[in-house]
């Protein structure tokens, strides 16, 4: 009897053990208000992206791969946006989009036609979205979430970049693909899938936020010189651009980084009150503010960032750490007036942080 109660114990205490396993290592949730998505790339060609998850400084790696039975997620994993209740997945040298459930994770359907070199995307209904897509003549691919199809083409710019909408307008940088020929922002009405306008800003547009006034600002990298890579030289200026939204014209431009400098520069973002302009350069993230005539002389948060965001909940600045490309890398978060707070190990060449809201 006493053998009995034993094993009956044992088994009460694995089973309970058991649960308690599988409830901490349960999926999910990842649609949550305040939680964010960071997209690895992986080493190119080698088709280990990933995806990892963001919630109360607690980062769960891999959750693609660990919602659908390990399958790989592709190669070059540049961006992911939240449509309605499911999520894409934008996964750049496969030349795919996955459409996933946004709570799980769980894949709905693969993408391939018509994508041959897609960036980024945007939410325009919760069934509809636009995906920037193309390295030379470029394309605004429609999505359409009910259907998991391509219904639509909108012509833009040589290689659309950074897509963003405000009201029943998107802009799109095209930054000139691979020849880095194009120096234009379009802006496309979203009720006729149609491009209205061209703006003229600064060679090879990449990144795009919105100030506290609505007003569009624009990274431009200036165009590179590869011949003698890994030794990169500007051709041309890169600027920050002002578009003003109501007039639809360049108010404002600063230089900064004059033709022939070594530098580079990377990404944009706005704070959450929008009236500070952040932006990375080779020696760390800068801070502007938008009513200021000159940019900052030295940088907020030194160091090297691949990536750049800001928390719109706290204003809490995120730099994406890439190392070496080819082993994992990390997201380092920083307060307002750049003290670090913390560091979280990801996948390989963090690229791309987005936040739920």
């Amino acid at each position: 009897m006493k053998k009995n109660n034993a094993i009956l114990g044992c088994l009460f205490f694995i089973l309970i053990f058991s649960c308690k396993k599988e409830e901490e290592i349960s999926l999910g949730g990842f649609a949550k208000s305040g939680s964010a998505i960071i997209t690895n790339e992986g080493a190119f060609g080698s088709s280990n992206g990933s995806i990892s998850f963001l919630e109360n400084s607690k980062i769960t790696n891999n959750i693609f791969e660990a919602a659908n039975s390990g399958l790989n997620v592709g190669d070059v994993v540049h961006y992911y946006q939240k449509v309605g209740n499911s999520g894409l997945i934008i996964v750049n040298n496969s030349k795919k989009v996955m459409i996933v459930d946004a709570e799980s994770f769980k894949l709905k359907k693969t993408l391939t036609d018509g994508f041959t070199y897609p960036r980024f995307a945007v939410s325009i209904t919760e069934n509809k979205a636009y995906v920037s897509n193309g390295s030379g003549d470029g394309t605004i691919l429609v999505v359409n979430i009910d259907s998991q199809k391509v219904v639509k083409t909108i012509a833009v710019g040589k290689g659309p970049e950074m897509i963003l909408r405000y009201g029943s307008l998107v802009y799109v940088c095209n930054s000139g693909g691979f020849s880095n020929d194009d120096s234009t922002v379009s802006i496309i009405n979203t009720s006729t899938d149609l491009e209205v306008k061209k703006i003229t800003v600064g060679d090879v547009p990449v990144d795009m936020d919105f100030d506290a006034n609505g007003n569009i600002w624009v990274l431009c990298k200036g165009v590179p010189d590869y011949s003698n890579f890994p030794f990169v030289e500007r051709l041309t200026p890169a600027n920050l651009i002002m578009i003003n939204r109501n007039t639809q014209k360049v108010e404002k431009s600063f230089q900064i980084l004059p033709k022939g400098s070594t530098d580079d520069v990377f990404r944009l973002a706005a704070s959450n009150d929008g009236n500070t302009i952040y932006y990375n350069k080779s020696d760390g993230i800068y801070a502007l503010n938008i009513n200021s005539s000159s940019l900052p002389i030295s940088p907020l948060i030194q160091g090297f960032f691949y990536g750049l965001d800001v928390n719109p909940d706290n204003g809490e600045i995120f730099g994406l750490d890439a190392g070496n490309f080819s082993s994992n890398g990390n997201i380092r978060k920083y307060s307002k007036s750049g003290l670090k707070l913390d560091s979280l190990s990801v996948g390989i060449a963090p690229n791309n942080i987005i936040f739920n809201k």
